[in-house]
C-alpha cells in the first residue's frame, strides 16, 4: 500500500505545484502593477518640475545665465529625455511581463482543472490496481495450495476467478476493438 500512498502524494504534489505557480504569478502581476503605479508618480513629479522650469517661475532649474547654468539645464534636459526613454521601456517590459504572467495563470488553471477532472479516473485506476494486486496474491496462494495437492473451496474460487477474469478481459478487448461479441 506504500506505493499507492506515494502515487497519491505525487498527485497531491502536482496540484500543489500548480497552485504555487499560480500564486507566484499572481504576486508577480501585483508587483509589476505596483511598480508601474509608483513609476507614474515619479514621472508626474518630473513632468511638474519640467513644466515649472519651462515657465520660468521661481522653481526654475537654474535661473542664472552663463555656461554653468546652460550646462545644468542641458544636463537636466538630457536626463529627462533619458528618463522618458527608460520609462517607456520599463512600461513596455512590465506590461509584457504582466500579460505573460496572466497567460501563465490561465494556462495553469486550465491544466489544473483538467487534472481535477481526471482525478476520478486516477482513483478508479488505483482501485483496479488494488484489486489486481489482491487477485495476484490470491492466485499465488492458490498455486501454493495446488502444489501441495490441497483442494478446497479457496482453490476452486481462485480457479473460477481466473476463468472469470479471462472472460472479462476477452469481453473488454472485443468491445474496445469494435468486434461483435463471441459469446
Amino acid at each position: 500500500m506504500i506505493e499507492f500512498t506515494g502515487v497519491v502524494l505525487a498527485n497531491n504534489f502536482l496540484h500543489l505545484t500548480f497552485q504555487l505557480v499560480q500564486s507566484t504569478a499572481k504576486l508577480g502581476i501585483v508587483i509589476s502593477e505596483t511598480i508601474m503605479k509608483e513609476k507614474e508618480e515619479v514621472n508626474q513629479g518630473i513632468l511638474e518640475t519640467q513644466a515649472e522650469a519651462e515657465d520660468g517661475s521661481t522653481a526654475e532649474i537654474c535661473g542664472f545665465d552663463g555656461d554653468g547654468a546652460n550646462k545644468i539645464r542641458e544636463a537636466f534636459t538630457n536626463l529627462s529625455a533619458a528618463y522618458n526613454e527608460l520609462s517607456s521601456m520599463i512600461d513596455e517590459s512590465l506590461a509584457n511581463m504582466s500579460d505573460d504572467l496572466r497567460g501563465l495563470v490561465e494556462l495553469t488553471e486550465s491544466v489544473e482543472s483538467s487534472l481535477y477532472s481526471t482525478d476520478v479516473f486516477f482513483y478508479i485506476m488505483l482501485a483496479v490496481t488494488c484489486f489486481l494486486v489482491f487477485l495476484i496474491v490470491a492466485m499465488m496462494i492458490g498455486v501454493w495450495f495446488s502444489a501441495k495437492n490441497v483442494s478446497n473451496c479457496f482453490t476452486k474460487c481462485i480457479a473460477r476467478a481466473i476463468f472469470l477474469s479471462g472472460a472479462v478481459l476477452d469481453f473488454c478487448n472485443s468491445v474496445s476493438s469494435g468486434s461483435t461479441c463471441r459469446c
